[in-house]
């Protein structure tokens, strides 16, 4: 068969399960117990199979700090809730505030996650998991106005990674929701690469005026920050952005480009059109890495819908269930 799943246990007890792709040697490594974390994605890339994904050596022994490793999921709210307090029909809800003083990053990136699906056929290498609010993250529930399920399937085929996110609402009440990657992204791919020989270009048309990492509710034209559109060198670059107002392509997906001219090649992020915010940030303590999180909604969406302002919180019927899209692929 061209495509397996296998998995080990680590030091900590821990399962890691790892798709391969036999036929071109890609391969991707989930830690379902740690926020169902892709902590390692291998694709074809300038003649040779690559590291996309930034982690650090040996992370999944021992795992701390999700949100610094990967694919950090942020569920079911992505980025900050000012000051941790928002209300919702008429209730006020105060959040731990665990980047003080906001709360940021939802529940789902550091639990374990279970109803874990390995699968292999002729179609690809998967693996789904699943995150209950109500059940993983149990002590939170009552910290958010409807309990949430989200379901996450990595497939691994034809050299591309696609992620699918099933949104579920299993109460009685409408649940507000959004929903984020965290996705850290080696760049220069290769270490010996020039950072200034780099472009990250991201189709863009305006960004989120921020006052101390809160949006103030004003989009601005992105040639005030810095035009992604024309590609912008990883090197010396400063960015802990949100842009927004994405241009899509033909088929109504958005594309992200993390283009190395060192190598000729490039990897692109793919987002359906429930993607309409994407955060850029340079990790300060490491110049050749670059987060690009595709977001469904602002920074603190839930308290700018309150003030009437379209952030981009969704809000999901009791029974319901809507769907995501993304895709990691490479050219070059």
């Amino acid at each position: 068969m061209c495509y397996s799943v296998d998995q080990r246990t680590t030091a900590h007890g821990s399962t890691v399960y790892s798709l391969h792709d036999h036929l071109d040697g890609s391969s991707a490594s989930i830690l379902p117990a740690a926020g169902f974390n892709l902590f390692d994605l291998r694709l074809p890339l300038a003649g040779k199979v690559r590291p996309l994904i930034a982690t650090s050596p040996g992370w999944e022994e021992a795992p701390e700090r999700s949100i610094r490793q990967g694919i950090p999921v942020l569920f079911p709210f992505p980025n900050r809730i000012d000051l941790g307090r928002y209300s919702w029909n008429g209730q006020a809800y105060q959040l731990p505030c665990n980047k003080p003083p906001h709360a940021i990053h939802g529940f789902a990136v550091e639990a374990a996650w279970g109803d874990v699906s390995p699968n292999a056929d002729a179609q690809g290498a998967s693996l789904a998991g699943r995150f209950w609010l109500g059940r993983d993250a149990a002590t939170e529930r009552s910290l958010w106005p409807a309990d949430a399920v989200l379901i996450l399937r990595y497939i691994l085929a034809n050299g591309t990674l696609t992620l699918e996110a099933d949104i579920q609402n299993p109460d009685r009440v409408p649940l507000p929701w959004g929903l984020g990657l965290h996705s850290y992204f080696h760049l220069p791919f290769d270490d010996a690469g020039d950072p200034a020989r780099t472009r990250i270009v991201i189709p863009a048309r305006s960004f989120w005026e921020l006052d101390q990492a809160m949006p103030t509710g004003r989009n601005l034209p992105i040639e005030k920050l810095g035009d992604f559109r024309q590609g912008l060198a990883r090197k010396d670059l400063v960015a802990d952005d949100l842009l927004t107002d994405l241009v899509p392509d033909a088929d109504g997906w958005s594309t992200s480009r993390l283009i190395d001219d060192n190598l000729g090649a490039e990897v692109r992020l793919r987002c359906d059109s429930k993607t309409r915010e994407l955060v850029v940030f340079t990790p300060p303590a490491n110049p050749r890495v670059i987060a690009v999180e595709p977001y469904t909604q602002a920074t603190n969406a839930i308290n700018l819908a309150a003030r009437g302002i379209d952030a981009g919180l969704q809000v999901l019927e009791p029974g319901r269930t809507t769907v995501l899209r993304y895709r990691i692929e490479t050219t070059g």
